[in-house]
């Protein structure tokens, strides 16, 4: 059951990952970088600001899913 349960939270890990990378690679296919710096006055602020928040997610989700997969669970 706990296996399972570790299971489909590392599939909805997984989805929303790729997602978020889809989201990224979007944005920086249509600038051209991923510095921030250099976007300034280049892209809309509210665009900024999403494309931060895609990469802090992804800061936040991937470490998740990583300790996620190092668990073992023994069988009872």
């Amino acid at each position: 059951m706990h296996q399972e349960a570790i299971e489909r939270e590392k599939q909805v890990l997984r989805l929303s990952i790729g997602q978020v990378e889809t989201n990224v690679a979007a944005f920086e296919r249509k600038c051209g970088t991923h510095d921030r710096t250099s976007l300034f006055g280049r892209v809309d602020d509210m665009q900024l600001i999403e494309w931060e928040g895609e990469e802090e997610t992804l800061a936040r989700l991937r470490p998740r899913l990583q300790r996620l997969e190092e668990i073992q669970v023994e069988p009872q």
